[in-house]
Parts: structure tokens; C-alpha cells; sequence
């Protein structure tokens, strides 16, 4: 069993189709029926997007323009 998902490698993906299977081929060694885990997990991403990476200054960046 995986430790974690990426949200954002599921939600590259064009159809839910093309993530179930990403997702199956993920949770294969857990012993358990996944179909309603991917199921619902499916359906909770039809909402969501991609995030973008947040451009947050750094610490020194932020320093530097404080100085300024």
C-alpha cells in the first residue's frame, strides 16, 4: 500500500478513465477491493485542479526587500 497519491499527477490525466487505472496500478499490493475507494476519490477530483507551485519569496528575498 502506497504511502501517498499525487493529486496532481491524477489530475494531468485526461479522463477518469485514465486515472482509475493509474490508480489501480497504484493500490494493486493492497489486499483489500479498491473499486470504491477509486470510485469516490474520482469523483471528489472532478472539482479540482491542478495548483499551481506557490511563488512565495524566500526568506533572504523577503529581507532584501524589506531593505529596500
Amino acid at each position: 500500500m502506497p504511502d501517498e497519491v499525487n493529486i496532481d499527477e491524477l489530475l494531468e490525466l485526461d479522463t477518469d478513465e485514465e486515472r482509475a487505472r493509474k490508480l489501480q496500478g497504484i493500490l494493486r499490493s493492497c489486499g483489500n477491493s479498491t473499486e470504491d475507494f477509486v470510485r469516490e476519490l474520482l469523483l471528489k477530483l472532478r472539482g479540482l485542479q491542478k495548483q499551481q507551485a506557490l511563488q512565495q519569496p524566500s526568506p533572504d528575498e523577503q529581507e532584501l526587500q524589506d531593505h529596500a
